[in-house]
């Protein structure tokens, strides 16, 4: 009694072409036509035990012309061999999903809102490699097993991997308790801790005071906020809290953070969050970090001096990236990477001495948006263009100095100010300019760069200096 539904379109098919469907066994076959060239095929099988049988489809021109096709009907089966629930050790692994079908089958994971979305690799042939857990917390994933029968519903299966130290829970019920769950002689073995109700700032001290902790599970403590900044050395990982909406100040600058979960309910990254110790020479590498869907505005320092995830895209919702925001940092993409259409601020420095490697920057932006003074100062990953949106209506002093590598730079046609440096020491092939008319220059805004070809409106102007002119 099963239904399947095929779509089909017919190359070639005029108005007088039809299609007819013959069906046997016990099939039923009903062609629903959306016009006359193509449509859906509803199949029904029988009440009774379905047998192997075939459909024959007769498509006609409506000039003598017939055409004949079969579609072969056979029995699938598809069986999971393999447990629903796999729990194994921290270790680097490759384990195998057991599948029994007479067709073929696939494996895919979704993008998961947590620390691993990475950690699953390679699933070929069912085998499905597992990296090592060094986070310190228990880490779970779920896969979908797909067959390629029509009609046959995929099976989930959930990985949990442990990580290679024991995790406490601890049950806090009065906010200020938490030190009185562990004696002394416990604390030092405190690595891995999952809290569970509501804490204080004497529980954050307590915290702060624990020599070895490593890995911190904070997603069922219902605060909206975290108090006290963290001053744990040897802190790794951190899942915040599920109703944390703002990120505080310096919340995570004293620590070797490596591994986070920003829940989707984040809107603020407040100053020198994730901030990293230049003073110590080593940038504060973020393995396993991802920006929340929510999260509209970036502080002043927030990842100066870290290391960002490779392709992490802004959210569409960033509304300000502040001063110095990755200053000395390190983002890369394969591709681009693109400042959102809704942010109003890049900040001064915001991107400068940043290790921006990538063929495009895309920089949209809000209307009436700035480009912040140097703001990608010195960001020779850059390797191919920048793109300036309408939007943006001026480039302040030494936005793009010593981008010694921009071959393209884009200007769009709200630009109406290139500030003083703006373009120093850079080797622009070719500079296109949208606007009606040139946007006005500060002091020396191509000193000692390259001036190869000026591409602009007809009749909107030049500068001079240029070897080569294009208009369009």
């Amino acid at each position: 009694g099963g239904i399947t539904q095929i779509t089909y379109e017919l190359t070639g098919a005029t108005t007088r072409t039809t299609i007819e469907a013959i069906a046997q066994d016990g099939y039923k076959v009903v062609v629903k036509k959306e016009d006359y060239k193509k449509g859906t095929i509803e199949i029904t099988a029988p009440e009774n035990k379905a047998c192997d049988s075939r459909i024959i489809f007769l498509a006609s021109d409506g000039l003598g012309q017939v055409i004949m096709k079969t579609l072969k009907i056979a029995e699938g089966f598809f069986t999971l061999e393999s447990d629903r629930n796999i729990v194994i050790n921290s270790e680097r692994q490759s384990i195998s999903i057991n599948v029994t079908s007479n067709a073929n089958w696939y494996i895919t994971t979704p993008e998961l809102n947590t620390l691993y979305s990475s950690w699953l690799t390679n699933y070929q042939n069912g085998k499905i490699s597992i990296a090592e857990n060094t986070t310190g917390l228990p880490r779970t994933a779920e896969i979908t097993v797909h067959s390629y029968i029509h009609g046959i519903n995929p099976f989930i299966i959930m990985i949990t991997q442990n990580p290679a130290n024991e995790i406490k829970i601890a049950n806090v019920e009065i906010p200020g308790t938490l030190s009185t769950l562990y004696s002394d002689s416990e604390v030092d073995l405190l690595v891995g801790l999952k809290i569970n109700g509501s804490l204080n700032e004497l529980d954050y001290a307590f915290l702060n005071s624990l020599p070895n902790l490593k890995a911190l599970d904070l997603m069922n403590v219902r605060d909206s906020e975290i108090p006290s900044k963290f001053s744990i050395s040897s802190l790794e990982t951190v899942i915040l809290p599920t109703n944390l909406t703002v990120i505080r100040d310096s919340l995570f600058w004293r620590t070797n953070l490596k591994n986070v979960v920003v829940p989707d309910g984040v809107t603020e990254i407040g100053n020198s969050a994730f901030r990293g110790n230049q003073g110590l020479g080593n940038k504060k590498v973020l393995t396993n970090f991802r920006f929340p869907a929510s999260l509209k505005k970036i502080g002043d320092y927030a990842f100066f001096y870290c290391q960002i995830p490779k392709n992490l895209p802004f959210p569409e919702e960033l509304t300000d990236i502040g001063d110095y925001a990755f200053y000395n940092s390190v983002l890369s993409a394969d591709n681009y990477i693109k400042i959102p259409n809704k942010v109003k601020k890049i900040g001064d420095y915001a991107f400068a001495y940043a290790g921006i490697s990538t063929g495009q920057l895309i920089i949209k932006g809000a209307p009436s948006t700035k480009i912040g003074k140097y703001a990608f100062e010195m960001c020779t990953g850059l390797t191919y263009s920048v793109l300036i949106s309408d939007n943006i209506i001026e480039i302040e002093e030494g936005a793009f100095k010593n981008c010694t590598r921009i071959s393209i730079l884009e200007i769009g046609k709200n630009v109406k100010m290139i500030g003083p440096h703006a373009l120093a020491n850079t080797c622009i092939k070719k500079l296109y300019c949208y606007g009606e008319s040139l946007p006005l220059l500060g002091k020396e805004v191509f000193l000692n760069a390259e001036k190869n070809c000026l591409v602009v409106p007809a009749g909107s102007g030049r500068w001079p200096g240029f070897s080569e002119y294009e208009e369009f």
